[in-house]
């Protein structure tokens, strides 16, 4: 978008607020939804954190989740063992804590990255599909430095991997693969990696599949970054509809697309979608950070890119 251009007065106090309502969702939600409740009664009760050294590396075992505290300055380290073939699911719950769990190659290389559930709740998933028999390397770590909660790590099972489970891999890999290289303001090369989960993650788990949403929102915002948001737009319109229809209108990811893809109609000059998409985004992310509010609000001060008479500035 061109300097000069004008936007509709109510986008002047909206945008701002809601780039950093962006920005503070993923850092720290209300307890409103609460802690997650136990819901594992089938299996043994957590290993309770003793005097565990976090560098240390700890058997996952079916049947045996394992509690741990956790502060913003530790990664934990877990071992898996698995035969050629086989594929482990591994759930890790989040109690007041945004964690991301990782996959580790031999050395020590990122393989897959999950951090989906963008709150102080929720579980993360990680299924992992052995090429080789061997020791696999699971770490637990805080998104924010500091963060203090706790988590449960539990190796749910572990059986002979389908083709899905293959397809489902390999698209983890390619996804954190191409969030990595966007990272590193690599784009153009992330899209066809973006492209190839995509259709991975299509054909193993369908169209309307929460995953694909997410691995969808992914590829639009790598493509919104090689400044072609003209092709952006069917994938976060997209991965909105199935947000809002399997997650509700105020999860955290279905308020970080509404943002976003009211961000990118901006860049399209459809002020209009643009104002009432960014309004949705502010008003439920309000909600949903509760005691935050005034945070935000002061957050945003300062924070601007249309000046008070309705011009595009930056």
């Amino acid at each position: 978008m061109t300097r000069g251009v004008r936007i509709p007065s109510s986008l002047y106090c909206v945008a701002p607020m809601v780039c950093a309502l962006l920005a503070t969702i993923c850092a720290v939600l209300a307890d409103a939804r609460g802690r997650v409740p136990h819901r594992h009664a089938q299996f043994a009760e957590p290993q309770q954190s003793s005097a565990h050294n976090p560098q240390e590396n700890i058997p996952l075992e079916p049947g045996k989740p394992i509690e741990r505290a956790m502060t913003g300055s530790e990664k934990h380290r877990y071992e898996l063992r698995l035969q050629k073939g086989q594929c482990a699911v591994i759930q890790v719950e989040q109690r007041g804590i945004d964690v991301v769990v990782q996959l580790l190659g031999g050395d020590n290389d990122l393989v897959v990255e999950v951090d989906d559930e963008i709150s102080k709740g929720g579980t993360e998933k990680l299924d992992v599909v052995a090429e080789n028999e061997g020791s696999y390397t699971v770490t637990v770590m805080p998104k924010l430095k500091l963060a203090v909660g706790a988590f449960e790590i539990r190796l749910v099972e572990i059986h002979a991997a389908t083709s899905s489970d293959r397809s489902l891999f390999e698209a983890r890999q390619l996804r954190t693969k191409a969030n990595q290289l966007l990272d590193m303001d690599k784009s153009i090369e992330a899209v066809p990696l973006a492209e190839r989960a995509l259709a991975l993650a299509q054909e193993a788990l369908g169209r309307d599949d929460v995953y694909v949403a997410l691995v969808m929102k992914d590829l639009a915002e790598i493509t919104a970054a090689t400044r072609k948001p003209e092709e952006a737009r069917p994938s976060y319109e997209r991965a909105l509809q199935v947000l809002t229809a399997k997650l509700g209108a105020e999860h955290a990811q279905t308020i970080l697309v509404t943002g976003y893809l009211g961000q990118l109609y901006i860049d399209l000059d459809e002020f209009s979608k643009a104002d009432q998409l960014l309004n949705k985004a502010l008003e439920s992310g309000e909600r949903t950070l509760g005691a935050c509010r005034k945070e935000v609000r002061t957050d945003v001060q300062g924070i601007g890119f249309i000046d008070r008479d309705g011009e595009f500035v930056g």
